[in-house]
This record gives structure tokens, sequence and C-alpha cells, in this order.
């Protein structure tokens, strides 16, 4: 009975041993192919891919997250003798002049586009650490250096190259940057370069043409691309947050992130930065309006961090119902929402001339406003309509 047993006993250790090992196996192939996913979503750090640009948040938010604190190697940079950061060639021409055909954009501005490759890491399932790599697109905005780009181009970055036309490499560095806004600054060790003419993106008409040129790919560097504008006050989340941009029609690809929107006179309208993605759809980009976008850079440049922003002292989430709204959480002691009387319960209806059915509109009418402006806020409280009088303070003073 033993000896009959005994290879009984030994097949069931055996297959065991087998099962276990096809389990480790298996484990194995599942972490080597979320490895490789995780390297191909990083390869390129190309226009965000947007499911919808009106698409509300279910989760508790911070209305207005305080902006991150300038890095403790940031200095205020040194007078420009150049004087020429984002300014046009002559303020009184802009927008104004022949308008010029793609050819002659693209000879004019091939040399102030840059592309950009940084390196980084990204975590794995197993908590190790593996190199990563994105590539994205810029533009000169002064001829001592300063390169502007999306902050999503750059974001964790530990190293960052731009490459010009002729071939050319600098290692850049981040002079600051702001996920908020998306727009990022940086500097490489070189003078008399050729900026960009800066125009103003509020004078833009739907049916106007717009080139784009940039890296698409991380491999097509200084391709150009032809369309229109398409629309405008588009209001766009990147990664939870709200943006202002203008829709165009030209192709956007990963890769072209960062790179500069030009009118038919040469002068930079836009900053590429989000592409609409789904099956069957094609020619919908956004654009941060340059008007916005110089705004911020130049409070990245003077304070390394962008200031201005209103600020009202409120945690919020979406108030569901058929009215929507947004549900006030929380009320910042000695903020401006305290002051005008706001309290937790409250849902905001409206804000100003805006309506309110989300969190995500909520932010975008508060980015409509400045520091120091008053307005009217509709609230339901209990059931009852009340109008407060709101006067929005500086976001950082909190």
């Amino acid at each position: 009975m033993n000896y009959d047993n005994r290879p009984q006993s030994m097949t069931k250790d055996t297959l065991a041993i087998r099962v276990i090992s096809i389990f480790l196996v298996f484990s194995l192939l599942i972490g080597t192919a979320a490895v490789l996913i995780l390297i191909t979503f990083n390869t390129f750090s190309g226009p965000h891919d947007l499911p919808s640009f009106f698409s509300d948040l279910s989760v508790n938010r911070i209305a207005e997250a305080l902006p991150s604190p300038p890095p403790e190697s940031w200095q205020p940079p040194p007078s420009f003798e150049s004087n020429d950061f984002l300014a046009p060639a002559s303020p009184s021409l802009v927008g104004q002049g022949t308008p010029l055909s793609a050819t002659k954009i693209y000879e004019e501005n091939v040399e102030c586009v840059v592309c950009i490759n940084t390196e980084g890491s990204v975590g794995t399932i197993f908590g190790q650490s593996i190199p990563s790599g994105a590539s994205g697109s810029g533009f000169v905005i002064s001829s001592d250096g300063y390169i502007a780009t999306n902050y999503h181009v750059i974001e964790g970055a530990s190293k960052i190259t731009v490459i010009f036309y002729d071939d050319r490499e600098y290692s850049a560095k981040v002079i600051a940057s702001d996920k908020l806004s998306d727009v990022a600054l940086l500097k490489i060790e070189e003078t008399n370069l050729k900026p960009v003419k800066i125009g103003v993106s509020s004078n833009l008409k739907v049916g106007e043409d717009v080139c784009i040129i940039g890296n698409p790919l991380g491999e097509l560097t200084f391709s150009l691309t032809k369309g229109v504008i398409s629309a405008y006050e588009r209001e766009v989340e990147v990664e939870g947050n709200p943006i202002t941009m203008f829709q165009l029609d030209a192709a956007v690809n990963p890769g072209n992130s960062g790179g500069p929107v030009f009118n038919c006179y040469g002068e930079v309208v836009g900053i590429v930065t989000a592409k609409y993605m789904m099956t069957e759809v094609e020619g919908i980009g956004f654009a941060i309006p340059i008007d916005v976008a110089s705004k911020n850079l130049m409070s990245l440049r003077d304070y390394g961090e962008v200031r201005g922003r209103a600020y009202i002292g409120i945690t919020i989430s979406n108030a569901g119902g058929s009215a929507g709204g947004a549900l006030v959480n929380s009320v910042v002691d000695g903020s401006p929402a305290q002051k005008a009387g706001m309290v937790q319960g409250d849902v905001i209806v409206w804000l100003g001339d805006y309506q309110v059915r989300s969190t995500t509109e909520l932010l975008s009418a508060k980015n409509k406003y400045s520091p120091g402006d008053t307005v009217e806020i509709g609230i339901t409280r209990s059931g009852k309509s009340v109008t407060l009088t709101l006067t929005f303070s500086e976001e950082s003073s909190y």
C-alpha cells in the first residue's frame, strides 16, 4: 500500500509545483506587458487625448488649489539686455500687412522652433523605476535663450534637450512651470537667437488660416501643417483643469505639444496643447491663446509662478441632480467665500455672468476674473435661492 500511495503523493506535489510555476510565469508576463505599456505611453509627450471637452468630475476637488511654490533653486533672472522677451517686432503692425504663404511662414520661422526631448523615469507595478522618454515641441521667445512649451511636455523630466533646425543641441533647464495653465519656461545658454514674433489671439476669427510647425511623433521633426480656426473659447479640461482654448483643424499629433500656432502674418497666436481623440474623429485640435500664455510666461519669468489668479476659498464637488451645480464641501477661514457669507452645503448655480452646472464650469467661470473683481454669486441653500456678493482675492495669498 505504501508503494502504491507514494507515486500518487509525488504526483500531487509535482502538480502543485507545476501550477505554482505556471502562475509565476503568467505573473511575469503580465508585469512585462505592463512595463511595455508604460514605456509606450511615455514615449511621446504629445497633445492630450481628450475623450470630451465638457466632462464633469465626480470626485471631491479643491476649487482653487494653491499653485506649487517656486522650486528652491529658482531665482529671479537678471535683467534682459535684449529686451525682446515675448515681444512683437512692431506692436503697431501686429496682425497687419500682407498675408504670407505657408512656405514663407515656414522659411521665416522654422529656425525659431525647437524639438524637445526629455528623459525621466516611471514606476512599475513592482515598485521599480525604469527609464522613460518623451518628445514635444517649443519655440524661442527671446534672443537670449528663453523657450516656451507646455508643462506636460517637461513634466517629471530629469534631463531636457532642445534641438534646432540646423541640428544644434542644447541642454535646457526649467526656469518655472505651471500645471494649471499647462505652460513652461525653459532656458538655454545661448545668445543671438531668433525669437518668434508674438501676435494677438483676441483678434482671431473663425475661418482664419493658421499653420503649425512642430515635432509630430517625435520623429518627423520640423513638420508644417496648415488649417483654419474652427472655433474659439472652447473649455478644454486638461488633467482636471479647465483651460480656455481655441479649436483648429490643422493636423495635430503626439509630439506637436508646446509648438507654435502661426497666423497668416507669421505671428504666434497660440501654443498647441490638446487633440480630440475618438474613433472616426479627425481634425479637432486645441491651442492655448497666446494672450493668456504670454501673461503666464512673464509671471513665470518674474516670480517663478503664475500670479494673478482669482481665489474664492472653498472645496467643492458636483452637486448632482437635474440642475447640477457645485456643492460647497468646506469654506476656508478668512477667505472671500467666508466673507461673502458662503457656508458648507451651499450649491453654487451661477457666478457673475456664467451658469454653473458642475465643478468644471465653476472653475472655468472663476478663471474669467482677476483678484479684486467683485461679482454676485447665486447659490441654493435649503431649497431657497440666495444671492451673495463676493470679492476675489489672489490665489497665492492663502
